[in-house]
């Protein structure tokens, strides 16, 4: 327990008002009331004060409090260095696909944004121990690489369209989630002061919603990839099938607006596809 804690669970054990506290030591009502909520320390002779005002040594708490608080500190920044020599690994070993020949490159260049992904996935993860959340801060991160693994392995459809970015959306969403779950189980240690607790909640619940938002879009971008697919095909065997540009006849499922969409976008794109291909055959013979 820190010192501000302790002052104030002995001054509410003894029924003394801040007031009194306060008019007991010479100092102001706002002087023990920051010592309460954590923004400030009694000077030793306070404590001097404070030890002979309710008969408890206060002194040697104070140190404990104050290596307990370096010790917590250290530890908080050897995690974040840890998370950004990981996170770091995982970004240089994706860019270096990015510069190779191999058929990952244009997809590892798209999921791994040098300017957005994985920095904003690290900023997650410290954000998620400063607030507490330290198992939610690891699962991102084992979220990010299993989104960046399912963006490779996850194969671009005949419409030519990267599926693999919302693969990853919904590996991160769901490892940010698991690890919210885990902890509020297993409880949190907040670094935030008292009298910031509210930034926690805040915090937590903006990046509940920006993952809500990730997850309604990767729902609408599946939607138009899948039509995408669909439609490029269906132009592709109208080509071949001898049916002309102006044949083009609408999506089987028009009441999916996102669906619909990718349809009729690359219905064009399959059947000019298709009439290339058979204007050069007929070239070559």
């Amino acid at each position: 327990m820190d010192i501000g804690a302790r002052v104030k669970e002995l001054r509410s054990g003894r029924g003394y008002t801040q007031e009194y506290v306060a008019e007991k030591l010479g100092v102001t009502r706002q002087a023990v009331s920051r010592w309460e909520s954590g923004q400030s320390m009694p000077s030793t002779a306070n404590l001097l004060a404070l030890t002979e005002l309710f008969g408890v040594q206060l002194l040697g708490e104070a140190a404990d409090a104050g290596a307990e608080k370096r010790a917590k500190a250290a530890r908080l920044a050897k995690r974040i260095a840890l998370l950004f020599t990981l996170y770091s690994l995982l970004y240089g070993a994706y860019m270096l696909a990015w510069y190779t020949e191999g058929p990952v490159s244009f997809l590892t260049g798209r999921i791994l944004n040098a300017v957005l992904t994985a920095p904003a996935c690290l900023a997650v993860s410290v954000l998620a121990l400063l607030a507490g959340w330290r198992r939610t801060a690891w699962t991102v991160l084992l979220g990010a690489a299993g989104g960046c693994a399912a963006a490779l392995l996850w194969p671009t459809g005949p419409a030519g369209l990267f599926s693999g970015f919302v693969g990853f959306l919904i590996c991160f969403v769901l490892g940010f989630a698991a690890g919210l779950v885990w902890d509020g189980f297993k409880g949190r240690e907040s670094v935030f002061r008292h009298g910031v607790r509210q930034l926690e909640g805040a915090m937590i619940a903006a990046a509940m919603a920006v993952c809500l938002v990730w997850l309604i879009y990767a729902g609408d971008r599946l939607q138009y990839i899948s039509g995408a697919d669909a439609g490029y095909l269906a132009g592709y065997e109208a080509a071949l099938s001898g049916v002309g540009a102006d044949g083009f006849c609408d999506s089987p499922y028009e009441g999916a607006s996102q669906y619909d969409l990718g349809w009729r976008r690359y219905w064009q794109d399959g059947w000019h596809d298709a009439a290339g291909e058979l204007t050069r055959q007929a070239g070559s013979h």
